[in-house]
């Protein structure tokens, strides 16, 4: 909501679910833009590798005979290092001649809304909670 006259300047007030959408929106642009945020298809990769190995090692051949999105090997290692780049992944052991390197998860997918500095609902609205995300971490869609 829009408040005051615009040669003075412009107040927005927002509302809990107001902010909860607006930094569900921004959280992974401004997490990218500063440098330390993953692309949504990196998260979904690094979530298949959880999935297929849990906390286990594997290195890029092994994962390329389950991946069943990812097909290109270049792109593989391109988001083996993203998350690398990240903390997600750990090199365990480096590359010898044809063996390749072995990884690790060791961390959880960052948070892109921590990672961009934003403050959770709860602390600007304080004494209001969240607004429920749904089950997929959504915000329910208008009507």
């Amino acid at each position: 909501q829009r408040v005051g006259d615009p040669d003075d300047g412009v107040e927005i007030h927002a509302t809990a679910d107001d902010y909860a959408l607006a930094r569900k929106l921004l959280a992974g642009p401004f997490a990218r833009f500063m440098g330390s945020g993953l692309s949504d298809a990196a998260k979904r990769f690094g979530q298949r590798l959880k999935a297929n190995f849990g906390t286990g090692e594997w290195d890029t051949r092994e994962v390329g005979k389950v991946e069943t999105v990812i097909r290109d090997p270049q792109t593989v290692r391109q988001y083996v290092r993203a998350l690398h780049g990240v903390g997600v992944v750990e090199q365990t052991a480096e590359n010898r001649g044809p063996k390749p390197a072995r990884y690790r998860i060791v961390a959880d997918l960052p948070d892109d809304a921590k990672v961009a500095g934003l403050p959770a609902v709860e602390d600007v609205f304080q004494g209001e909670s969240a607004p429920s995300l749904g089950d997929k971490g959504q915000l329910p869609t208008a009507t």
